[in-house]
């Protein structure tokens, strides 16, 4: 494809999933905290997947961009203000509520988590360690392959810059 060297990873992203059919795309923001873990927050139970936590997200409306979805969906569920995109991490595909092919691109996002977040659209909220990812049964198996591949990414971040 023509001039794909010169797209920013957002658009790259967005024709994948347009390439593959995907019908919906959502995000996910991974909320880090060194001394608290990753931000959870638990769904309703009468929602799709009642009682699963996940991280902040959701779809991506019709002429916004993946960017501003990401800042307006964290705002919605938490409350907290985007300050950075820090990195892309991966993604996964679904079948969402109304049986759409459906696909979750997540990213390492920075905010100020100081308090507590304002739930609007969850029950709850959680930190879950970074330890304890590969044993919670509270996500999906989707979101857990996501936080795992996330934990090895701060890793070899950490990695990269003591040497």
């Amino acid at each position: 494809m023509k001039g794909v060297n010169n797209m920013n990873i957002y658009d790259k992203l967005s024709i994948a999933a347009f390439t593959d059919n995907i019908k919906q795309v959502t995000v996910g923001c991974i909320v880090y905290s060194f001394s608290k873990g990753i931000l959870l927050l638990k769904r309703k139970p009468d929602d799709f997947l009642g009682n699963i936590y996940e991280i902040p997200g959701g779809k991506v409306e019709v002429d916004e961009t993946i960017p501003c979805a990401i800042d307006r969906e964290l705002k919605e569920e938490t409350g907290y203000d985007l300050i950075s995109i820090i990195r892309y991490v991966d993604f996964f595909d679904y079948l969402s509520a109304k049986n759409k092919k459906s696909r979750q691109f997540n990213f390492y996002i920075e905010t100020d988590y100081s308090i507590d977040p304002i739930l609007s659209e969850h029950v709850a909220h959680i930190w879950l360690p970074i330890k304890m990812i590969s044993e919670t049964s509270l996500v999906t198996n989707e979101l857990k392959k996501t936080l795992i591949k996330f934990s090895d990414i701060l890793r070899c971040d950490y990695y990269d810059k003591k040497e």
